[in-house]
């Protein structure tokens, strides 16, 4: 077993998950209708009443829409949060079919944040480090105050 990531449909990272180890490229997945049974079968049976009731179409084809992608290709380490070109992918695939170029598949991964959010980012992360360095130096103080206190309450 191995862990992939999931991307949304944006080729945003959602989360990991644990496939067989044979498994690469890109797959997509769907997330079941949250119709019911009888909702379903209301439905249809609109849809044979209205031939050419377009929405009825619309809403049978929107369940092959992918909520997402399962990604066979590893993300390369620094980024704060991935984002796969799934339309490069594609792409990519296709041409190599035909033309049997190849290419590095890690660089179809991208940073998914803005440099504003990365920014805000890593500043919250050195603000939590200096007070973390602060604690440390205030207990190191308190420390040699106490080892002075001992020292002096034993010379009496």
């Amino acid at each position: 077993m191995k862990a992939v990531v999931k991307v949304n449909k944006d080729g945003l990272y959602l989360e990991d998950e644990l496939v067989d180890d044979a498994f690469s490229g890109i797959v997509p997945f769907y997330v079941p209708s949250s119709l019911t049974l009888s909702d379903t079968d209301q439905q249809q049976e609109n849809y044979k009443l209205t031939d050419n009731n377009s929405s009825a179409k619309n809403e049978a084809n929107s369940e092959n829409i992918p909520a997402g992608y399962t990604v066979g290709i590893p993300v390369p380490p620094g980024l704060y949060h991935p984002r796969f070109d799934i339309q490069g992918w594609l792409a990519y695939e296709a041409e190599y079919d035909e033309k049997l170029t190849q290419r590095d598949p890690t660089t179809f991964w991208s940073e998914g944040l803005s440099a504003e959010a990365i920014k805000e980012l890593t500043r919250e992360a050195e603000q939590q480090s200096s007070e973390a360095d602060q604690l440390k130096q205030r207990i190191a103080d308190l420390e040699v105050t106490l080892t002075h206190l001992l020292l002096g309450n034993t010379r009496k």
